[in-house]
């Protein structure tokens, strides 16, 4: 089922419009830290000797050295200029989504994901570049259901690791795709995990890049003491001691990895035609460190689950939360919607990512015990 020439063409660029509108509200501190790099990277600096803002591959940032020269030369050099630039490739990969689901379960699923609220928010406003990893370890997954050669499957998988490294628990999961023989899923496993490695050979040359590389990508944390997880064995007794003294600050980690890897067992094997989508939920379900734009990563499990309640109650407290609730999220430059964190416990309670994930976790609890049918489309 395609989208008509004449609704694509509309919808596409009022989806276009919103997330540039949101992009020109104000801007958080990554908005900042890409201005940064990209400013390093115009220098003509080894990006990851330079700052400890960058954590992932080198495509983006030499993505965003092209936003700043383009800023700069077209006149405008401003942050928000550079904020529009980066929000416009961004909203071009949700658009691209957006046809990816149309072409696998018709033109429904592509509106709800084109207008979904979150990825309004994070790709308009945050202008997070996880949409751009997940378009293409969407189109790895859709390589392997419609059976097209195992390279291509690699090579988009290898890049979106590059472009940010979403999908990097996703790789054990594939060894257990009985589809395929096992030298496949060895090569499905180790082959985009390699190319990611090799990504940073050039930069490794340098000791300081190397030691930027070590210490701002590979030993990456998030926020544990945000997530559900870390919440929860904060009331474990003498939960930090052991932490610190045996697992050296990283048992959460250590929790979060084992999780997923169990999940990918069972996922592969029982409900293998939904394990990317589950995957996506589960990565913001049981992560244990936890920021706001983590939340886009659910986007394509909310919308391809769109009739379970729990992900609708969800979807509906997670954009409360972006608008209403965060000093980085819409609140942080519309100061008038600081109301409900400065003046209502409960409300910022609910409104929180924490709560967000519970809502995840009980969704996807219910799912693996009694999974639903899905209108997923047969591979072309």
């Amino acid at each position: 089922m395609k989208i008509k020439p004449k609704f694509s063409f509309i919808w596409i660029i009022l989806g276009l419009l919103i997330r540039l509108g949101l992009s020109q509200i104000g801007y958080n501190h990554d908005v900042t830290a890409y201005y940064h790099v990209g400013e390093i990277v115009q220098d003509g600096q080894v990006i990851y000797a330079a700052t400890n803002k960058f954590n992932y591959g080198f495509i983006m940032a030499y993505v965003f050295g092209a936003c700043f020269w383009l800023n700069k030369t077209i006149g405008c050099g401003s942050i928000q200029g550079m904020h529009a630039l980066v929000c416009l490739i961004c909203a071009i990969f949700d658009v691209l989504i957006a046809l990816q689901l149309n072409k696998r379960f018709g033109t429904k699923l592509a509106f709800l994901f084109l207008f979904h609220p979150i990825s309004l928010l994070i790709t308009g406003y945050h202008t997070q570049f996880d949409t751009i990893a997940i378009y293409l370890g969407l189109k790895c997954w859709f390589c392997l259901e419609d059976n097209k050669p195992i390279k291509q499957a690699i090579l988009w998988l290898a890049v979106s690791l590059i472009v940010k490294h979403v999908f990097l628990l996703f790789l054990p999961w594939l060894l257990f795709y009985k589809k395929y023989n096992l030298k496949e899923r060895i090569a499905l496993f180790a082959s985009p995990l390699l190319l990611f490695l090799i990504s940073f050979g050039p930069f490794m040359i340098e000791a300081s890049a190397r030691a930027g590389v070590f210490a701002h990508v590979f030993s990456y944390n998030s926020f544990e003491q945000h997530s559900l997880l870390g919440i929860l064995c904060q009331q474990i007794p003498y939960f930090d001691a052991i932490n610190a003294n045996i697992f050296g600050g990283k048992l959460l980690k250590y929790i979060f990895m084992l999780s997923i890897a169990v999940l990918g067992y069972f996922s592969m094997r029982k409900l293998n035609s939904k394990a990317i989508y589950i995957y996506l939920w589960a990565l913001v379900a049981l992560s244990s460190g936890m920021t706001d734009q983590y939340l886009a990563i659910t986007c394509v499990t909310t919308v391809v689950f769109y009739r379970k309640p729990i992900l609708r109650i969800f979807v509906l407290i997670a954009t409360a939360y972006l608008i209403f609730d965060s000093r980085n999220n819409l609140s942080g430059s519309i100061h008038s919607l600081q109301y409900f964190s400065n003046n209502s416990v409960f409300v910022a309670t609910l409104l929180s990512v924490a709560t967000c994930q519970l809502l995840l976790f009980l969704a996807l609890f219910k799912e693996l015990m009694w999974p639903s049918e899905t209108n997923h489309a047969p591979p072309p």
